[in-house]
């Protein structure tokens, strides 16, 4: 879920990936998936005074910071200092570009790379090496895809060795566009919260979102909000038609946005229950006024000041959903609401990297009307220090579940970790960016989870 805290450095590790060869029992043919790529560079914008300093003319274009060794990108020759301008033929405007541009490239494939090279351009050419898969010693890690409307979906099914009857969890991840399958890194905690379910004898599914990872069906800031939840719903029959799960104990576990799609998943495939972390009670314009409020005060702005900034947001969003008009159509149409547009949709298009498309349709879906119709367990998790959602949501949750059944909601604190599961020790460490490093947040959440399933009857 977005919030308005300062933007993370653009400075990161790059790791452009492409799919594997199927490994579940019963196939025997090739993936049609082709595995990604992991280029290996550190990167940040290019800025003016270094396109000045190249004589590079046109805008756009990547600084390289670092080279991963043993990398695609030092097979390339690629060099710190280079600015790489254009992937494939494809150029790129900045890093968000360039990522979108690799996250496209395939293993096994011949691709040029345009740089400029200490004032010089040159083209390089690379022969791309497939991302290794996720393995382990102590379970077996299976890769297989499921369809949805936006295409084929890369699956990771981590289960015990010789598991019959388990119990299975699928998982349901946040807003951002970031894969769930990483063996060399691990963007979201999604591989080290799999690890420590599956030591606990349960079978974990993760299913990409479309254009993320392996997946079909990209760019991945243009995926459909109904096709992931398709995507999911198709995860979950994948889990009931394998013979070692217990089709009438599998939970889900959705995290920030997969809250809000938990249960509209449960809608189209029957679970057993549903765990929660980091979500919202309500549906997506009341939540972002109350996001709204609650992080224009903690910035310290003045409750007229506060108001007046979140009737706009109410006024843009009612008009993006209500008239269905798109950001600019809206600039266009409500010219009061222009900084509105500009501040909040990058390209007249993405809101916190998303499609405005998406957010029609999580506006369209009636989720309320979803979990009033779930009548399975419920665990609420909040972390103290997310100041993107709020413990009462969480608490409404599971009072909801027990008004159908005491016992059914389940409430819980965990202090010191924040709405991204990283740590940290108070709200105002994970304003200011200042997370401690680690899984050791995603386990402690893991942790509840593992507590709640084995207490259930």
């Amino acid at each position: 879920m977005p919030h308005h805290s300062t933007p993370p450095s653009l400075l990161r590790l790059v790791l452009a990936a492409v799919c594997a060869v199927l490994i579940l029992p019963g196939f025997s043919h090739a993936d049609p998936l082709p595995r990604r790529i992991m280029l290996g560079t550190q990167i940040q914008n290019a800025s003016d005074e270094t396109r000045n300093r190249l004589g590079i003319a046109a805008a756009g274009g990547v600084e390289v910071l670092m080279v991963v060794p043993d990398s695609n990108a030092a097979a390339a020759k690629i060099r710190k200092g280079d600015v790489i301008l254009a992937v494939g033929g494809k150029e790129f405007v900045n890093v968000a570009g360039f990522l979108e541009v690799v996250g496209t490239l395939r293993g096994g494939t011949d691709v040029e790379i345009r740089l400029n090279r200490e004032g010089k351009e040159r083209t390089l050419t690379a022969t791309l090496n497939s991302l290794p898969l996720e393995t382990s010693d102590e379970f077996d890690t299976e890769y297989a895809f499921v369809e949805s409307p936006a295409g084929r979906l890369r699956t990771v099914l981590t289960v015990p060795r010789n598991a019959t009857n388990s119990r299975a969890i699928l998982l349901l991840s946040g807003l951002g566009n970031a894969t769930v399958e990483h063996p060399v890194a691990d963007p979201i905690g999604f591989r080290a919260i799999a690890t420590a379910l599956t030591r606990q004898g349960f079978a974990v599914l993760r299913v990409d979102k479309p254009g993320c990872g392996d997946s079909e069906g990209g760019p991945a800031r243009d995926a459909s909000f109904d096709a992931i939840v398709e995507g999911y719903a198709a995860g979950v029959r994948l889990l009931k038609s394998d013979k070692r799960i217990d089709a009438t104990q599998i939970y889900l576990f959705g995290v920030s946005i997969g809250g809000l799609q938990a249960p509209l998943v449960a809608q189209k495939e029957p679970v057993a229950g549903i765990a929660l972390f980091g979500t919202a009670g309500t549906n997506w314009p009341e939540y972002l006024q109350e996001n709204s409020r609650r992080q224009l005060a903690l910035s310290g702005i003045g409750p007229g000041q506060i108001e007046q900034e979140v009737s706009q947001i109410s006024a843009g969003w009612k008009a993006l959903v209500d008239e269905k008009l798109t950001p600019d159509e809206i600039a266009d149409r409500h010219p009061e609401l222009g900084e509105w547009v500009e501040q909040n949709w990058a390209e007249g298009r993405y809101f916190s990297g998303i499609t405005y498309k998406f957010f029609w349709e999580l506006c369209r879906a009636d989720i309320l009307a979803a979990w009033k119709e779930f009548n399975g367990p419920v665990l609420a998790l909040w972390g103290e220090s997310d100041f993107v959602t709020s413990a009462a949501d969480h608490e409404k949750l599971a009072a909801s579940a027990n008004q159908k059944q005491t016992g059914r909601g389940t409430f819980r604190k965990i202090r010191g970790v924040d709405h991204n599961l990283q740590a940290a020790p108070t709200i105002e460490d994970a304003i200011r960016n200042t997370q401690q490093p680690g899984v050791s947040a995603a386990l402690s959440v893991t942790n509840e989870v593992i507590e709640w399933l084995n207490g259930l009857p």
